[in-house]
């Protein structure tokens, strides 16, 4: 009888074979495998791509990105990039096992996003404050905006540890405009654990199945509840959305406003002023951009209008008509059984050449 370390060593070998059905049954899902200079596994990434072309085309454009340890004696690491649907509920994009965690593994997962997603699409990040993850970002997508999340500054602010001038430039360049509704409760190491709970060692492929099982459940899920975005409901927003709309229109009950020309308004609330431009979905505090929902000071400027004219302005992948498409066009397909595996040798040796096997 083989021993289980036998059983996860063949589980690696199985890996491109498995990976080629996973494909055949997603059409344009993106793989990859790493190995080192020994011929060694290394890496692996795996973007579904449903995955991608729901991020795509029906969310905004804002991953957050984590790491989390496994247990285990070849896969150590699991590295996620995720981000927000219409109703503010996380959705994997892609995510990546590997033997290590250093800045050059963060490089390889970003350099490997960048090919799924596109060199010419913009994209913001959000993470933990931690070097490998910043030095990444800054080596693949220089250009983008890298926030941190929330919680993570407040947990740095709290640590003794950390200098004042440290906590006095977090809160210069983080929190002052980073007030994203999306990242009140969320710590994304947090997420990933209750996501994928391991507690044991598993082969590879074991864990890839796991990961794709929860997410064709999630799919079902939502596009379970999407069906009741109906009727009178058809096309507003979301109640997310709607209700972090509401929230900051009581708020811009405080701001003052001067308009200056056209569009374009200063408005001041407390010791901070802030320029708005309408027609761009503009404000400089940052708000608006980032979730799609026009911030206190944007609404301030159409105080003239209703708080259902102001809807109207919200980015539209944060209604219900985007949210019903997001989870109804696309979905998981779930991955054939073993007995059910197709191997197409020559199709196959050519697949591996062009698409996995990265030396």
């Amino acid at each position: 009888m083989s021993s289980f370390n036998d059983v996860l060593k063949k589980s690696f070998s199985n890996l491109p074979i498995f990976f080629h059905n996973l494909q055949r049954i997603n059409p344009n899902t993106f793989m990859c495998i790493k190995k080192d200079s020994y011929n060694r596994f290394q890496f692996c990434f795996v973007a579904l791509g449903c995955m991608i072309r729901m991020f795509l085309t029906y969310m905004i454009l804002i991953i957050f990105v984590g790491h989390v340890p496994l247990i285990g004696t070849y896969i150590t690491s699991m590295y996620i990039a995720v981000a927000l649907d219409g109703n503010h509920e996380l959705l994997l994009i892609t995510f990546a096992l590997g033997t290590i965690n250093c800045d050059e593994s963060w490089v390889w997962f970003m350099r490997r996003l960048k090919e799924c997603l596109g060199d010419s699409t913009e994209v913001g990040f959000i993470s933990h404050m931690t070097k490998s993850i910043y030095f990444a970002v800054r080596r693949v997508y220089p250009d983008s905006y890298h926030g941190y999340c929330c919680k993570n500054i407040a947990e740095k602010i709290q640590d003794s540890t950390i200098s004042n001038t440290v906590v006095e430039q977090l809160l210069q360049n983080e929190v002052n405009g980073n007030d994203l509704h999306w990242l009140d409760n969320i710590v994304i190491a947090k997420w990933v654990r209750a996501f994928f709970p391991l507690k044991h060692e598993l082969p590879i492929t074991t864990i890839i199945q796991m990961v794709h099982d929860s997410m064709q459940g999630v799919y079902i899920q939502r596009a379970t509840f999407g069906v009741n975005f109906t009727g009178e409901f058809h096309g507003l927003l979301t109640p997310y959305a709607l209700k972090v709309l509401q929230k900051r229109f009581i708020h811009s009950d405080g701001c003052r406003v001067r308009h200056i020309v056209g569009d374009r308004y200063d408005v001041s609330k407390y010791l901070t002023t802030e320029f708005v431009q309408l027609e761009d979905g503009i404000c400089t505090c940052g708000k608006w951009q980032k979730c799609g929902i026009p911030c206190d000071h944007a609404i301030a400027s159409l105080q003239r209008l209703e708080i259902e004219e102001i809807q109207q302005m919200v980015n539209l992948k944060l209604t219900t008509a985007v949210y019903q498409n997001t989870f109804q066009i696309e979905t998981v397909n779930p991955i054939p059984i073993l007995m059910h595996w197709k191997y197409q040798l020559k199709v196959f040796s050519s697949y591996l050449h062009d698409n996995l096997l990265e030396l």
